[in-house]
Parts: structure tokens; sequence; C-alpha cells
């Protein structure tokens, strides 16, 4: 589960100065075709349409929830002409070269 709108502390931020950056749709509807069309481009269609995204209320702000299942297979990033592979360690997120991506695919999807 992915928090927009909350700090790394914990701190509800809102997503007010976020949808001020929509243009015309500065509604939580334009922000989720937003983030809907980030993450068809970048991860794939068939990936994101298993991605549930939501919106509650926190006091004065609105915070988005992104649910994210887990993948029976492994899920490549697109930028653009790059497309990298990463995993989890830990706490963080870490890019993965040609020869780690083919060692850890081969050994968490079977």
């Amino acid at each position: 589960t992915i928090l927009v709108g909350v700090s790394d502390s914990g701190a509800v931020t809102g997503l007010e100065r976020d949808l001020k950056t929509l243009g015309q749709r500065q509604t939580l509807d334009g922000y989720e075709q937003f983030l809907r069309s980030t993450l068809n481009t970048s991860l794939g269609k068939d990936r994101c349409a298993q991605v549930k995204i939501e919106f509650a209320s926190v006091d004065e702000d609105t915070v988005a929830i992104i649910s994210v299942p887990a993948s029976g297979r492994p899920v490549f990033v697109r930028d653009g002409k790059n497309v990298t592979f990463y995993a989890r360690s830990g706490n963080t997120t870490q890019a993965l070269d040609s020869e780690q991506a083919h060692n850890y695919i081969t050994t968490h999807f079977k």
C-alpha cells in the first residue's frame, strides 16, 4: 500500500498542492486519471488494471491510498526508452543491473 499525501514521519500533508498541478482537472477524478496514466505508461496496462486507488479524508485533508497486489511475474518500469527492474531490499527500493535482475527473477518467480 502506498499513501500519497502523508509524509515519511506519518504527518498528513494532503493532496491539495498536487491537485493544483493538474491544469483544468484539479479534482480527485483528474488526479486518479493522472496516476493511472502514469502507472499504465510506466508499468503496463495489464498490471495496473489490478491497482486500486481510493481517497480518504483525514481531518481537513485528502490522501490517496494506492493498493498494489503482489505480482506473480516480474514487472519492469519503463521510462522512455529505459527499462529497469527494481527490487525491495529492507526498507529501500534498488534498481538491479541485468545480472542482478536475472538472478532475482530466477529465484523469486518460479
